[in-house]
Parts: C-alpha cells; sequence; structure tokens
C-alpha cells in the first residue's frame, strides 16, 4: 500500500515537472541588434525595444525567416517611462516563445504604418535547439 501511494505521489510530481517544464527566458535588447542568439525549444524571448507611440512609430514584426521556430505570444506591450506623462517615451516587448527546433532572422522595423520609410531596424539570428 505504502509503495503504491508513494509511486502515485512520484508519478504526480514528475507529471506536474513535465507540465510546467522548465524553461530560460532571455532578455533582448537594442544592442543586441546583429547578434545570434541559441534558445532551447520551450524558452521565452523577451525583445525589449525604445519608442514612443506618441510620435506615430510602433514597432512591428517585418520577417521571420523560418516560420514556426517562434511563436509571438500576444501583442507587444509598452511600458511608458514616465507613467503619469501624456506621450512619455518608453520601451516595447515583444514576447516570443521557442516552438520548435531550427534557425531563423527575426526582423522588427520601427516606422509609421502610413509611410514607406522605416526609421529604425532590429535584427537578430534566433537558433533554437531541442
Amino acid at each position: 500500500m505504502r509503495r503504491t501511494v508513494m509511486a502515485a505521489v512520484l508519478g504526480a510530481v514528475a507529471l506536474a515537472v513535465a507540465l510546467t517544464g522548465c524553461f530560460s527566458s532571455f532578455m533582448i535588447e537594442r544592442a543586441d541588434s546583429g547578434g545570434v542568439r541559441t534558445v532551447e525549444v520551450g524558452d521565452l524571448l523577451l525583445v525589449r525595444l525604445p519608442g514612443n507611440p506618441s510620435t506615430g512609430y510602433m514597432w512591428r514584426v517585418a520577417e521571420e525567416s523560418a516560420p514556426g521556430v517562434l511563436e509571438l505570444e500576444g501583442e507587444p506591450r509598452f511600458d511608458p517611462e514616465y507613467p503619469n506623462v501624456c506621450g512619455s517615451p518608453g520601451t516595447y516587448t515583444f514576447r516570443f516563445r521557442a516552438r520548435a527546433a531550427g534557425t531563423t532572422r527575426l526582423v522588427l522595423v520601427y516606422e509609421r504604418t502610413w509611410e514607406q520609410d522605416v526609421l529604425d531596424t532590429f535584427e537578430i539570428l534566433v537558433i533554437s535547439e531541442t
């Protein structure tokens, strides 16, 4: 009886660990543009870029050369530097989950959607391993 209970408890713990996973998260910032980041499938990649939506400029994903390697989780989040000041600059945060093994070039652009010119570009090569 004790062995059965112990086996059930250990099985439940193993299942909980498997379901929650032991994934890492990595912060990438403007200075990392042009670099390479290696992650494991399941890891979270946080891309933080400076910006100011009150100017009309927004960061958006322009290219992912190997779709399916990364998955954008939700909409990018903007955190103003001065929360109580209208028009404050701040930081955009994109959350990408590594969903499959592979290599992808991730390109984000800072632009006004109604203009053709791009003000800034962020690019990183992401290698996702199992």
